[in-house]
């Protein structure tokens, strides 16, 4: 049963792009609420796919066994904040970077209406809390990698959603952007918005995160950082054989 306080709420969740290609399988986990969760994993291992698929953006994807808040993603779309990887944005879209901030009101505003006065004045609080805000008229596509990832970060934050899930955030960043954009996130969720994001570097999520999801096609662990990122449990997600017997307790 799903718990209605829970942010998101995986249950035997398979997904995957056709071809009987399942990359998750049977995944179940749910996330604290107000928390920070990272998912981790080896290359490869679906943390996209699980991401992608549990928004419906995927063509195969059991969403039945998926949960935002206790309801069906429908019910709530307005609570839940996407940031996609770079990659998957068209950079050459004329656009400014308070432009494209301001994408991220088109539920409050219309997809139709100009973006003007307190809308506008949002969209620069947003550039702002990331560091960008000389930049705003900058177009996206003269923006460095790490730049577009801050503004795309701004977008997701003036949503106001009680959800973020992110696809690595912290890509491109330099190390003092990555404790800007961890120090936003985490004030954040200290505001009571919930993160599930993905992320590579395991340094980085013992840093900035409160729990993770180890993710190697189905779940192997989740819980604390201390729990879900033990020896035993990276060893199996990254398939490096069994942990030295020291760290076995």
């Amino acid at each position: 049963m799903s718990r209605q306080g829970c942010p998101l709420e995986l249950e035997r969740f398979s997904a995957g792009y056709g071809n009987g290609d399942c990359v998750v399988r049977d995944a179940s986990f749910a996330l604290r609420s107000g928390c920070m969760t990272a998912l981790v994993g080896p290359n490869g291992a679906g943390k996209s796919t699980l991401l992608k698929g549990a928004l419906g953006l995927l063509p195969h994807a059991n969403t039945a066994g998926v949960r935002f808040f206790g309801q069906p993603l429908d019910k709530v779309r307005a609570r839940v904040a996407y940031l996609p990887q770079r990659a998957d944005i068209d950079w050459t879209f004329p656009a400014s970077a308070l432009d494209v901030a301001a994408m991220g009101l088109y539920r409050k505003i219309g997809f139709f209406h100009r973006v003007r006065g307190k809308w506008k004045s949002e969209a620069r609080r947003a550039l702002a809390m990331v560091g960008m805000e000389s930049l705003d008229d900058m177009p996206i596509g003269e923006l460095s990698g790490g730049q577009q990832q801050r503004v795309l970060l701004a977008r997701s934050l003036v949503q106001g959603a009680d959800l973020l899930m992110l696809d690595e955030p912290f890509v491109n960043v330099d190390f003092a952007t990555e404790e800007r954009l961890g120090a936003v996130l985490r004030d954040a969720c200290r505001s009571g918005m919930s993160v599930l994001a993905v992320h590579h570097d395991l340094g980085d999520v013992r840093r900035y995160f409160d729990d993770a999801v180890l993710f190697d096609g189905t779940v192997v662990a989740h819980g604390s950082i201390d729990v879900a990122l033990a020896d035993a449990n990276l060893h199996e997600a990254f398939r490096l054989g069994p942990p030295p017997e020291d760290s076995i307790a």
